[in-house]
């Protein structure tokens, strides 16, 4: 008997993994919504920020343009 329960509750719950396909009714709706929190440690989905590029000489491109700023304006600090 549980067999046959098993079958059918396997198959009430094998889309809702699946994001491709649309929720059928409200329960399929929080069930998957509670699958994914589960999956994402109840954190979301978050894409972390990647890290700078960095050239051969060590320096990211922001410290570029801050340097070229410096040496730009630094003959009106000077006469200032």
């Amino acid at each position: 008997m549980s067999n046959v329960f098993n079958k059918l509750a396997a198959r009430e719950y094998v889309n809702d993994a699946k994001l491709g396909l649309p929720s059928t009714d409200r329960a399929h709706f929080d069930r998957r919504k509670h699958l994914m929190s589960i999956l994402a440690s109840g954190k979301g989905w978050r894409v972390p920020s990647k890290e700078p590029v960095r050239r051969a000489d060590g320096t990211t491109r922001g410290e570029r343009k801050r340097a070229l700023r410096e040496r730009t304006f630094a003959h009106l600090r000077v006469a200032a």
